[in-house]
């Protein structure tokens, strides 16, 4: 039962650094979709967009075509910010009109792109991730913005969709290990339960049984071999003190007999008086080696403690 909870510690653990790796893994990918179809937007806008302008209907099926694919919105804006251009489907889209927030036209015009989780002050009507990335002719000169942006839902529901999958196998994980940390843990205490049943039988005498011996090698292998070894240590001590007390007992009825056959002969008159010596001399003759053999006894019992 302990190796089971520390399995599932350990599992448990393992699982919330997994959850917030899988977040992070997530949102990296979509970031990184974001950036490959604002560089490939921009890429065709600057071919475009000096010639035909990046309102051009070119342009904007081009931007359609690659946001169905992605399933990104992609915008494309002027030099000051507003929004030219839509990768929507609808020919008067909600966002044509609208204006990016200046400090995040300034970010992107001086580091190369931005990045963010934002509503672009209004653009979106939800918090999206989005990319911005400056627009350049070939001849390097500035055009305008492109925009790729992400509905943050999106993003949560294909991590939800992505924990979903791992919660469950990580349930039906959790609970094979508890199967099996059961059997394992029955298994390993199937001999001890044996052993102890087997001690409760000796405290009652009965030294005959034995716990079975699967020919295990580890540490309950080698237990139950030494409480097998034991119990036929005490089997044969037993039956050793059983055979001495039955010795013992023929010794000492033998002069018990005499003595006592002796003694009634002497005063029931059944022994006459001119041989109630020699009788008396086997009484006192069996007597002593009664006495011997108490000595005996009392010498041996010394020896066993």
């Amino acid at each position: 039962m302990i190796t089971a909870v520390l399995v599932l510690m350990s599992f448990l653990i393992i699982g919330i650094a997994f959850v917030f790796l899988a977040r992070g893994f997530v949102i990296g990918e979509k970031k990184e979709s974001l950036y490959k179809n604002a560089s490939e937007v921009e890429r065709v806008a600057g071919a475009y967009g000096r010639e035909e302008g990046l309102s051009s209907w070119e342009l904007r099926l081009i931007l359609s075509s690659i946001g169905q694919i992605t399933d990104n919105r992609l915008l494309l804006c002027d030099e000051d910010g507003t929004v030219i251009s839509c990768s929507d489907m609808e020919i008067v889209c909600e966002h044509i009109g609208k204006i990016l927030p200046a400090e995040t036209l300034a970010l992107a015009q001086s580091a190369g792109s931005y990045e963010g989780l934002t509503t672009l002050g209004g653009v979106f009507s939800e918090t999206n991730y989005v990319v911005v990335m400056p627009v350049s002719s070939h001849q390097d000169e500035h055009l305008g913005f492109v925009v790729a942006g992400s509905d943050s839902s999106g993003v949560v529901d294909a991590w939800r969709t992505f924990m979903r999958v791992y919660l469950i196998v990580a349930l039906i994980i959790m609970l094979l290990a508890v199967l099996f940390s059961y059997a394992a843990s029955m298994h390993e205490v199937k001999p001890l339960k044996e052993m102890a049943a087997a001690a409760h039988r000796f405290a009652h005498g009965d030294f005959s049984v034995r716990v079975e011996d699967e020919g295990r090698e580890d540490e309950i292998g080698e237990l139950t071999r030494s409480f097998n070894a034991m119990a036929d240590a005490l089997e044969q001590s037993d039956s050793r003190r059983s055979e001495f007390i039955a010795n013992v007992s023929h010794e000492l009825k033998t002069p018990m007999t005499t003595i006592a056959g002796f003694a009634d002969g002497i005063l029931d008159g059944t022994i006459p008086q001119e041989e109630q010596g020699k009788y008396l001399a086997t009484i006192s003759s069996e007597t002593k080696r009664l006495s011997r053999l108490v000595r005996s006894m009392l010498d041996l019992s010394r020896l066993e403690a």
